[in-house]
């Protein structure tokens, strides 16, 4: 996820911020074609990771959403 969460603000910023007005307009999708745990794995040779899960997960990033950063819809997995 470093990887991920380094490119996520990277394109935030180049975006002009969290508060911009392009970020409010700008959507993310993120999709895996497979299921991850979301706990981190200790770092191994080719950087820290996730175990296989049991479904798949998306996620959406955008300054135009409303509602409780950071919230799980249908509930935080397990």
């Amino acid at each position: 996820m470093p990887y991920f969460n380094s490119a996520l603000n990277t394109l935030i910023a180049d975006l002009g911020g969290v508060n911009s007005a392009t970020w409010r307009k700008t959507a993310v999708y993120v999709s895996s074609e497979f299921g991850r745990t979301l706990r981190q794995n200790a770092p191994v040779d080719t950087g820290p990771g996730t175990e296989h899960g049991y479904g798949n997960i998306s996620a959406l990033f955008s300054g135009g959403l409303s509602g409780s950063q950071g919230a799980f819809l249908g509930g935080e997995p397990s």
